[in-house]
């Protein structure tokens, strides 16, 4: 690839047009910030590309499928131009791969809603609200939902917790508001039923903060039946 060239004060050696188009498509360069970097006129830049008929589609295989081309455009929202979007990567992306729009366009770095446009501009058809819940229901469901712990959930651990110990209550506490499963451990794939207790909203926030104390070693921490004695600054180790 050949970058542009000044011979003399005024003239130019043009570059050529894979290095413009490697500027343009693949590091999402503007005309404007290729300008600059090589102290040249926009226009003139503008010119060469056009002159020697820059298109993304020379960075393209003949049959390959390939996600668009971003180029900022230095606006004050901040947005981008995509080049070369086509209905095969978009029916590729959301149908056969089965993603949301929302997936497509993180991956991109777009907004959902114009992702959306594309699909109906190519005649696409937009999932229906039914299909939405149902893809979420499929999601959400094994190791997908943020409660999963390794085939161990945390409903079916709060039924277990319930059979060993009836009484709903906080054991720090004792109130029976906001009851939730607490592990003694901080590991959450241990299931054991020794390793659980009771603790309400506010105790399991409070018990979170000790922990922390103690891991950062910036205070020691006693837990008793009917107290909680804290020595700061005891650099325990």
């Amino acid at each position: 690839m050949k970058a542009p060239y000044k011979y003399n004060s005024r003239n130019w050696i043009m570059p050529d047009k894979e290095w413009i188009e490697y500027q343009h498509f693949i590091l999402g360069k503007t005309y404007r910030q290729m300008s600059e970097e090589f102290e040249c006129d926009q226009k003139t830049m503008q010119y060469w590309a056009k002159s020697l008929n820059v298109s993304w589609k020379s960075l393209v295989k003949e049959g390959e499928v390939h996600p668009p081309f971003k180029v900022d455009t230095e606006n004050k929202q901040g947005s981008a131009r995509f080049y070369g979007v086509t209905k095969e990567w978009l029916s590729r992306e959301y149908v056969e791969r089965d993603k949301s729009s929302n997936q497509i366009a993180e991956e991109i770095k777009t907004s959902a809603f114009a992702v959306c446009n594309w699909l109906k501009k190519f005649g696409i058809p937009l999932r229906t609200d039914e299909e939405k819940v149902e893809r979420h229901s499929e999601r959400m469901s094994g190791d997908g939902n943020p409660a999963w712990i390794g085939g161990i959930s945390q409903n079916y651990q709060r039924r277990m917790l319930e059979e060993e110990k009836s009484e709903m209550i906080c054991s720090w506490c004792k109130t029976d508001e906001d009851i939730q499963i607490h592990h003694i451990d901080h590991n959450r794939d241990n299931a054991d039923l020794s390793n659980l207790i009771w603790l309400c909203g506010n105790c399991n926030k409070l018990e979170a903060q000790l922990w922390i104390l103690q891991q950062s070693n910036r205070a020691i921490v006693n837990i008793g039946d009917n107290e909680i004695n804290i020595i700061f600054g005891a650099n325990p180790k």
